[in-house]
């Protein structure tokens, strides 16, 4: 799972600014909470996160359920942005034939820098599940800074404080939330948590909203973002290629080093092994060798009976059995005979015998006892 909690920690090092009155950069202070500090001159914010008084927000319904059709229509739309300017849009519900589309447009004498530029109220409903409240108060004595939003199942709302909506009650009562007699679902973020919310919302941004929030791009952006992380890169990569390359040398050298010191050793071993594994088949062909002169030196006290009641056209020796074709007056009694036989084991007729001018036709097969089976 992401750990939030650490890359939010980590997120100031990526140029987060917050634009209200005028630029400010979100830093982490010594007590681990984010903090609004003045930008300095050369401060150029990679993300620029915009506050509710310099945008317009609808939530608008669309008679379109394709949402390709309705992205290259909401395109049309917002084919006039000029950089430096928020024009963005969300697609937050699809039923029914018609689609829900929440837009953010900053106001036209706003220029705005970063690569990317995100309405503070699609951040911090974020935050929020369906039917969720959050009330927002700074730390000031003014009551015109509260900010509220809510997330209803057609999209986000969201509002500063007025004479008309002076409080979360009546946001939800204008907004058309149900929350009176369930207070669980309204957020209440105070100044200290407020920017660490506003970041964890950038974790719920889907890959279309930073689509949409990007700037467009031109010479300027090239120059300004794209071309110092490009050559940071660049030589990050190459410092990295040029160590490896001096260490891959080295190891190569040592391990080659290593095998002309042990080339000698390794050629002798793999002499005598060599011989080793040349005696060992030698032992092994003796030893079928033997095996197979005691088993037809063993056939010899079977065969001398066999020959007086059986006239032999053939012996083979096949998968360790005997097989015996010929002739006798009667093959089921050469078969009994030959079973009684010491020594002989699983005797059978390998097919049919056939009479052929008053004698029996016959295959027998048998096995003998090796000498340790006894």
């Amino acid at each position: 799972m992401l750990n939030k909690e650490l890359l939010v920690k980590n997120l100031s090092k990526f140029k987060l600014g917050y634009f209200k009155d005028s630029l400010y950069q979100i830093v982490a202070n010594q007590s681990g909470q984010f903090v609004l500090s003045a930008a300095t001159s050369d401060f150029s914010p990679l993300i620029t996160i915009l506050h509710r008084s310099h945008y317009h927000e609808s939530l608008r319904q669309y008679p379109v359920s394709n949402k390709g059709e309705l992205k290259k229509l909401l395109q049309l739309e917002g084919a006039q942005q000029q950089r430096g300017q928020l024009n963005s849009y969300k697609i937050t519900h699809v039923a029914d034939g018609v689609s829900w589309v929440n837009k953010w447009r900053s106001h036209d004498d706003l220029h705005i820098p970063g690569m990317f530029i995100f309405a503070e109220s699609l951040l911090l409903s974020g935050n929020l599940h369906i039917n969720q409240l959050l009330s927002y108060k700074p730390n000031t004595d003014t009551s015109s800074d509260s900010l509220f939003v809510g997330v209803n199942v057609n999209g986000i709302t969201s509002a500063l404080s007025s004479a008309i909506i002076a409080n979360i009650e009546t946001f939800s009562v204008a907004g058309g939330f149900a929350v009176s007699q369930d207070k669980s679902i309204i957020n209440v973020v105070d100044s200290a948590n407020f920017y660490r919310v506003l970041v964890k919302g950038l974790f719920s941004l889907s890959a279309e909203d930073w689509l949409n929030g990007k700037q467009p791009f031109n010479k300027e952006l090239l120059k300004q973002y794209l071309l110092p992380s490009v050559l940071s890169t660049v030589i990050i990569i190459s410092l990295y290629l040029a160590t490896s390359s001096a260490f891959l040398g080295y190891k190569v050298a040592s391990l080659t080093n290593l095998y002309e010191g042990y080339s000698a050793d390794v050629n002798a071993a793999l002499s005598v092994q060599q011989q080793v594994n040349k005696l060992k088949g030698q032992l092994k062909a003796q030893h079928a060798f033997i095996k197979s002169r005691h088993q037809f030196s063993s056939i010899w006290p079977v065969l001398i009976p066999i020959f007086k009641q059986a006239s032999l056209n053939d012996i083979r020796f096949e998968n360790e059995r005997f097989i015996l074709s010929g002739t006798t007056d009667s093959a089921s009694k050469l078969l009994v005979n030959l079973v009684s036989i010491s020594g002989v084991i699983d005797a059978k007729f390998d097919g049919q015998t056939r009479k052929n001018r008053g004698e029996d036709q016959f295959v027998i097969s048998f096995m003998l006892e090796a000498r340790g089976d006894k």
